[in-house]
């Protein structure tokens, strides 16, 4: 039988674990493929350029180059692109 403690313990690492994925995708340059429909293909190339050699995630400089943040929710859903069909 699973104590109280050691079900807690279990519900917190699988949090973190999932924390970890997602700082990992944020930080995926490739997932800037994502951005073309949105934003075109060249737009979304210069902003994976910047993020690049600045070393900073793809995000923050999307929103730098004026990509709304909604916009940047819908397209960057990693939880939807690992289920495109549901």
């Amino acid at each position: 039988m699973i104590s109280v403690t050691e079900n807690a313990a279990s519900q917190i690492h699988k949090l973190l674990a999932k924390k970890n994925d997602e700082q990992y995708a944020e930080a995926t340059l490739s997932a800037a493929t994502a951005l073309n429909p949105f934003i075109g293909y060249d737009k979304a190339s210069e902003i994976v350029k910047e993020a690049a050699s600045s070393g900073r995630s793809l995000r923050e400089v999307a929103r730098e180059a004026g990509v709304e943040e909604s916009v940047l929710d819908e397209a960057l859903d990693y939880h939807a692109m690992a289920r495109p069909h549901g």
